[in-house]
């Protein structure tokens, strides 16, 4: 059984119950920069913090020195190296701009593999893998080359056949933890349990599907929830709402860890 550790990103009504539903936190930049209550929960928060660099909700990194700024104040224990989706070359040049500027940071960085094509994954990888030698890595859950870029499955099914094309090939360093940033569809989860270099994983899929009135089947959903992130953050909770999300979130470490 895997002991994959599990974050989702909590409206602020339940930032209380935490640790009662996340085995460590995942916490977006741009929402320290945009909500005092989220800048100072994170900030004072005491277990294992990842902080992300909100590539996917604004397409690419902050700066560099934006970046820098809040590791530094926030102290997090992993930090997502700037990136940009689908493009290697773009990620590669800023991640490695970051490690020249900020050296310091090195042992905390986690880079993410990109790239515009499978190939191009793979060299990423590598490159990263054999470059950095970081402790942590991290696999986004969209890729361009899958077209319509919004299919679910598909882009869920890609990370499955990435990740396992890896280890058959020998390329996976195990001794790196590899975090999944997201999910289009938390099925792909159970393809995982025999790859204990898959350390974490962060997802706000559980929750908001519980805003939609949605209960997770025995695979999860067989479509990604429509509301983000930003949308529920400020939402008041039900009884309703949050019992489905308890359920939802009983599934999940199912999917996960067995």
């Amino acid at each position: 059984m895997n002991n994959t550790l599990i974050s989702v990103e909590l409206p602020k009504q339940l930032f209380y119950k935490h640790d009662d539903y996340n085995d460590c936190a995942f916490v977006l930049l741009h929402k320290l920069l945009e909500d005092p209550v989220y800048e100072d929960f994170y900030t004072n928060y005491k277990g294992f913090k990842i902080l992300d660099n909100s590539c996917y909700e604004l397409g690419e990194s902050m700066s560099n020195e934006t970046l820098a700024e809040w590791v530094t104040k926030i102290n997090p224990n992993v930090f997502i190296l700037p990136d940009k989706l689908g493009d290697m070359d773009v990620t590669v040049q800023r991640s490695m701009k970051f490690l020249e500027q900020y050296p310091f940071f090195k042992d905390r960085a986690m880079p993410v593999v990109q790239g515009s094509t499978v190939d191009e994954f793979f060299q990423c990888y590598q490159y990263f893998r054999d470059e950095i030698k970081p402790e942590f890595i991290g696999i986004p859950f969209c890729f361009p080359w899958i077209e319509p870029w919004d299919d679910g499955e598909q882009q869920a099914q890609e990370r499955v056949n990435l990740l396992h094309a890896l280890d058959k090939n020998g390329a996976v360093d195990k001794t790196i933890k590899h975090h999944l940033l997201g999910t289009w569809r938390v099925f792909e989860y159970e393809f995982y349990k025999d790859f204990d270099w898959v350390y974490s994983i962060d997802t706000s899929n559980p929750i908001a599907a519980a805003f939609e009135g949605t209960k997770y089947e025995a695979h999860g959903l067989d479509h990604k929830p429509e509301i983000k992130f930003d949308e529920f953050y400020e939402k008041e909770i039900s009884r309703d709402i949050l019992n489905t999300f308890k359920y939802n979130m009983k599934r999940l470490r199912s999917i996960v860890n067995g």
